[in-house]
């Protein structure tokens, strides 16, 4: 690492975390899917109780699956912070863990709308509008859009604390 930049290391780490998040949802997924086709193609009863044929169905599962990704990422790029700004790998481990639990708490009480909607867990529910009639995909763009903006600022957060910290040896 000596003969590499830290703007290189931290592309590095960022590649790395990103990569291992989108590979376990991708796991998830095919474990899922794979499960259900192990029980039989059978249509599934979506949201507004009406029957999916099989082959719909697969679609509208790996499509709720990729809402999954945008707050995973956004998730990854908080580990990442906390990691950084901590130098514990354990925090950027079990602080998204608290920190998603907080964030659940907080959609399920009685607040502000705007927190909820501020929120990289709210777009974990953002699937539930792939499986009614008609479709609908206002919270799964609001997802997506609330869910960029925790990877940028989180990332910017940390590459900024990365770059300032001492490396010297203790």
């Amino acid at each position: 690492t000596r003969s590499c930049s830290r703007s290189q290391i931290f592309a590095g780490k960022v590649l790395a975390a990103r990569t291992w998040s989108v590979m376990v949802v991708v796991v998830l997924a095919a474990a899922s899917i794979t499960a259900g086709l192990l029980i039989g193609h059978q249509p599934l009863i979506d949201l507004s109780g009406r029957l999916q044929p099989a082959g719909h169905s697969i679609a509208l599962v790996i499509a709720s699956w990729a809402t999954a990704l945008p707050p995973t990422l956004g998730f990854t790029a908080l580990a990442l912070f906390l990691s950084v700004l901590t130098q514990r790998s354990i925090i950027g481990i079990g602080g998204p863990v608290v920190l998603g639990l907080a964030m659940q708490l907080a959609s399920l009480a009685n607040g502000p709308d705007l927190l909820r909607v501020l929120l990289v867990t709210t777009g974990l529910d953002a699937w539930h509008g792939l499986w009614v009639e008609p479709a609908f995909t206002g919270p799964l763009i609001q997802g997506v859009v609330v869910s960029a903006v925790w990877c940028v600022l989180a990332a910017a957060a940390a590459y900024l604390v990365f770059l300032r910290r001492d490396v010297s040896p203790s």
